[in-house]
């Protein structure tokens, strides 16, 4: 055994988490699964994700996607905005380390809002409750859009499709 300093093998982070392009794929994948549309159904309101500025991940500042989600459909995906903090029902906003547990299904963001690893910043975690099976399909979906966009990096990317 060698005497240098302990590898730390970071846990995988896709650069383009909360982007143009990485919520261009989720909506795609949303679009495309019928699983997502049975579960989201009866979901019709438009939701902000924050992931928090993580100087130490590479995140130089918080980045907010903006979902429009109507019966089982994304309508509109994109970069949020200020306004859209206003305009939405839900706010949902989490650092670098939890939204990873998330993407790897290690955390469900319906517990890990529960145990306030996620934070609701505006809405009612109650109503959010009755929509257990379309939240962990949302997650679903993104895990899927953050596998098919990552760059090449071997069993980073197939642990990230795993069921």
């Amino acid at each position: 055994m060698g005497h240098g300093a302990p590898v730390i093998v970071a846990p995988f982070m896709h650069p383009d988490l909360f982007t143009d392009s990485w919520v261009q794929a989720w909506a795609r994948e949303l679009n495309a699964s019928e699983s997502y549309h049975h579960a989201a159904r009866h979901w019709t309101w438009p939701v902000l994700l924050v992931l928090r500025a993580d100087r130490t991940g590479g995140i130089d500042e918080d980045r907010t996607v903006y979902l429009d989600l109507f019966h089982g459909e994304c309508r509109e995906a994109r970069m949020g905005t200020v306004a859209d903090r206003e305009r939405v029902k839900y706010v949902i906003a989490g650092n670098l380390e939890t939204w990873q547990r998330v993407l790897r299904r290690e955390l469900d963001p319906v517990l890990a809002l529960l145990r306030r690893k996620l934070d609701l910043e505006k809405g009612g975690l109650f109503a959010l409750t009755r929509h257990v099976r379309a939240a962990k399909e949302l997650v679903n979906a993104a895990i899927r859009a953050t596998a098919s966009s990552a760059p090449p990096s071997g069993a980073a990317n197939e642990d990230l499709l795993r069921d």
